[in-house]
């Protein structure tokens, strides 16, 4: 198994030797149906304190989907309200990096604050029919974060043609206030453009070339390239 392929759902609270068999399957039948994929996901162990199921992956096309389906999907989940009801607490990672979590009934629910106008960019890599009237569309970020977005079915189709290319949306967002961590939830995406990788020679040729610009006439230019060195 990859190192890089790993899969881990860990619940606070009680310890193998305590939980019930039939519980234990009912959290592995669920775990298995918010992950998906379920032809490349394998089991690995079950661990000794708190509950750890350990899984893993056999592609990397299929974990990152996984990953998408776990940030997406878990709040509203039969896991999380499986684990909730019973008053446990649980953290699903990859790779030993957190995704997401869930936390017990008695426990503070998260913030949840919606923004006007968000623009967010990243490379178009997923597009799934979600329900009648949505698409669920996601994007990577330049830090490889995953980054949730929904769209209508006409803007998915013209979303279509740019698939795996970067892209900048704009639209109103949800964001989540988990341990003192905020995060985009998902944002309904109203308009896109894509962009252009430019290298600092092309840009400013580009700049150098229009003749309604006033490059020529900044004195500080080198400051000025360094403070704002984007032309997407």
């Amino acid at each position: 198994m990859s190192e890089l392929l790993s899969l881990k759902l860990v619940i606070n609270g009680i310890s193998p030797s305590e939980i019930p068999m039939n519980k234990l399957a009912g959290y592995l039948a669920d775990l298995a149906t918010l992950y998906g994929e379920e032809k490349d996901v394998r089991f690995k162990a079950v661990t000794d304190g708190c509950v750890e199921i350990h899984t893993y992956t056999t592609n990397t096309t299929s974990h990152n989907v996984i990953c998408a389906n776990i940030i997406e999907n878990l709040d509203t989940s039969k896991l999380a309200k499986r684990i909730s009801k019973d008053n446990f607490s649980a953290e699903i990672y990859s790779n030993n990096n957190l995704l997401s979590s869930i936390r017990a009934i008695s426990d503070d629910k998260p913030i949840l604050v919606t923004k006007k106008n968000t623009k967010i960019q990243g490379e178009l890599y997923h597009i799934v029919e979600k329900n009648h009237d949505l698409v669920s569309v996601r994007l990577r970020g330049n830090g490889g974060e995953i980054l949730i977005c929904t769209a209508t079915k006409p803007d998915a189709v013209r979303l279509a043609k740019y698939l795996f290319k970067k892209i900048r949306v704009y639209g109103d967002s949800q964001h989540e206030k988990k341990d003192g961590v905020w995060k985009l939830k998902n944002l309904k995406i109203e308009k896109f453009v894509e962009l252009q990788d430019t290298t600092l020679s092309e840009g400013l040729g580009r700049l150098s070339s229009d003749p309604a610009n006033k490059w020529g006439e900044i004195e500080a230019q080198a400051e000025l390239i360094l403070k704002y060195r984007s032309f997407s």
